[in-house]
């Protein structure tokens, strides 16, 4: 059966979003190339010592394992796409505290923010792709197939931006900005 020029360019529109779903979730999953030097700049160039970074990540965990439950509340009253708004800001503000950071009190503070900025992008983000894909009868395949080409592409290219980073952190440690 022949497909209408509507039909065709819905078809095409569709997957024109399907790239862009792919390109989102390849560099929405984490930070391609920070955690791969924040230790060395934060003990080499900042001055802390390795208990300081440890201690201070520890907060990481914390915070996301103590935000699960209530924010999945809050998700449902104020919206994904506000979610992850907030989940936005809470990194923006993680990598800005730890590249300016002064204090051990500051990097705690940071890695609060971190957690639970990545509670909400991990409530939010996998469900907002979902929900996106067309009710075709093969949606959980599809999303399936996105998901395993998106972090495939984000694995290489996170071996790739920790490998240049690791260089360009030899030239100045404040390259990594």
């Amino acid at each position: 059966m022949k497909k209408t020029k509507k039909e065709l360019t819905i078809e095409e529109k569709r997957e024109k979003n399907r790239k862009i779903l792919v390109l989102y979730r390849t560099l929405s999953v984490d930070l391609l190339f920070f955690y791969a030097i924040s230790y060395l700049f934060l003990t080499n160039v900042k001055g802390f010592t390795s208990a300081q970074v440890v201690f201070a990540d520890s907060f990481y965990p914390l915070a996301k394992l103590s935000c699960q439950i209530p924010f999945t509340i809050v998700v449902q009253k104020i919206g994904k796409k506000r979610a992850l708004v907030i989940a936005s800001l809470g990194i923006f503000f993680y990598v800005l505290a730890t590249t300016f950071a002064f204090s051990v009190a500051l990097l705690v503070l940071a890695n609060l923010f971190l957690g639970v900025a990545y509670t909400f992008k991990g409530l939010c983000d996998s469900t907002i792709v979902y929900d996106s894909l067309e009710d075709d009868g093969h949606r959980p395949e599809n999303f399936s197939k996105f998901e395993s080409k998106a972090l495939s592409i984000f694995y290489l290219l996170d071996s790739v931006t920790s490998l240049a980073t690791g260089f360009l952190y030899i030239v100045s440690p404040y390259l990594h900005l």
